[in-house]
């Protein structure tokens, strides 16, 4: 009975490897057209100069941080984005302390790809804020998915994600934005995929008060499964569960 069952499951595992290696292994990988990573901060008043790092990307993985800072003022974004055949993985850490200024500070990512295969694009992301109570600011955290523009026309917005709050909205000074969602990207399509988060004063700051920010966006994309594929595994899962029991009761 053992050796039936293994026998079986090496067919069925040698026509899941056929089906899987040429729909995912070998004609499937995003395709990887540009993208750029800052931090800045932007400031209105008192008027030193605004200041940002930036990193244009030419190859994954990424693992780095960039820093910006206009005196106390500190923007420190961590990236760790990785992109393997058909799969990405992207991570944005933004940590803001925004003192001494009337102005924002972001954290951004835009990343062109185009995908091979129908893939599923997926976000989840939080920033955690804390700002005066008796002054104006806003946090926001948000990304997109858009067609870009060409000759004169504007890009396309397919998809947005986007949480905000503070007391500029009359919201509360302390709280935690949180976005989340999916979408199905075609294959053959170039996407552009954009994303951010923000923290902004919009009051002469006192000395010591502080705007604060810090949290995380993960994106990921993974290929779909084709409906062959799908199929196959369901015919598979059964059996497998059914001689694996039918093995377990055979055992003295």
């Amino acid at each position: 009975m053992r050796a039936l069952f293994r026998s079986r499951l090496a067919l069925i595992a040698s026509a899941m490897a056929g089906a899987l290696l040429p729909a995912w292994s070998v004609r499937a990988q995003l395709i990887f057209e540009g993208s750029i990573i800052r931090s800045r901060i932007n400031v209105g008043t008192p008027t030193p100069p605004s200041h940002s790092q930036s990193l244009n990307i030419q190859s994954f993985p990424v693992h780095t941080t960039l820093t910006a800072q206009v005196g106390d003022a500190v923007n420190a974004s961590m990236f760790d984005m990785e992109l393997n055949g058909n799969f990405a993985d992207w991570r944005m850490t933004p940590s803001h302390r925004l003192t001494g200024i009337n102005g924002f500070l972001t954290s951004t990512g835009g990343v062109l790809i185009r995908p091979s295969v129908d893939s599923l694009f997926s976000v989840d992301a939080w920033f955690n804020y804390h700002h005066p109570s008796s002054f104006l600011g806003n946090a926001v955290l948000s990304t997109r998915i858009l067609i870009p523009g060409s000759g004169g026309n504007p890009p396309q917005v397919l998809f947005t994600a986007t949480d905000f709050d503070g007391t500029f909205g009359l919201g509360p000074p302390v709280g935690t934005l949180a976005i989340n969602g999916s979408y199905v990207l075609s294959a053959g399509v170039t996407y552009e995929i954009d994303f951010f988060a923000r923290s902004d004063n919009y009051s002469i700051p006192p000395p010591g008060a502080e705007w604060l920010g810090n949290g995380e966006l993960h994106i990921t994309i993974n290929p779909i499964p084709e409906p062959s594929t799908l199929a196959l595994l369901a015919t598979a899962v059964p059996f497998l569960v059914r001689h694996r029991k039918s093995c377990d009761g055979a055992r003295p």
